[in-house]
């Protein structure tokens, strides 16, 4: 956890260092403002989902947590797309409130990258459950790499732009996303398929 926290400061630090010097004032500012808006609304549209791991995966044995893991990553993933749809048509309206018109474009470009990455919450706590902590810090290695290099080097290589910035988040989303399809299947390697919900219900 100690890892995957320092990983996290790390990337904003240095993306942050990097995009500075490329973008301008006012671009930097914009990119800022989209990275501030989607954390303050990932808050509302996760609702406390990806903590739920933690309460329910101990209390039932290792198939039902299976089930668990695919039930609430779909729930996940419907919020994401509520997100997404939400950013894409408030755009104008959050960039009237934070009285930047260049916003609502960013907003717009910027609004795929809820769809992909809240269906990749709750990797802590499913590792944490099982003692394989030290896949946390493999999975936040990777993913942190992969979000500095596609986000920083467009900027760097094509265009000092924030826009490409943001290309790099969708590209960089996508690519999380798969992996965390494959690091939330590792619990349950060699597990029968999806349980009986009977199951769930016979449970004291």
């Amino acid at each position: 956890m100690g890892i995957a926290s320092f990983n996290s400061f790390a990337l904003a630090i240095v993306s942050a260092a990097i995009l500075s010097r490329y973008l301008d004032k006012t671009a930097y500012g914009t990119y800022r403002q989209i990275i501030y808006v989607y954390n303050t609304l990932l808050i509302i549209f996760t609702a406390g989902l990806p903590s739920v791991f933690h309460y329910f995966l101990p209390r039932f044995n290792r198939n039902q947590g299976k089930e668990i893991v695919f039930n609430i990553s779909k729930v996940l993933f419907y919020a994401g797309v509520l997100f997404s749809v939400f950013l894409f048509a408030s755009s104008g309206l959050i960039a009237n409130v934070l009285k930047n018109p260049e916003l609502a474009r960013g907003l717009k470009y910027f609004s795929p990258v809820p769809l992909l990455l809240l269906p990749t919450l709750g990797i802590e706590g499913i590792f944490t459950t099982y003692r394989k902590t030290v896949y946390i810090a493999v999975y936040s290695t990777l993913t942190r790499v992969l979000m500095l290099v596609f986000i920083v080097l467009p900027v760097i290589i094509f265009s000092q732009n924030y826009i490409y910035a943001i290309y790099g988040w969708i590209v960089s989303s996508l690519l999380i996303l798969i992996l965390a399809y494959f690091f939330k299947g590792i619990p349950f390697r060699g597990l029968a398929g999806r349980t009986n919900r009977a199951s769930f219900c016979n449970h004291d």
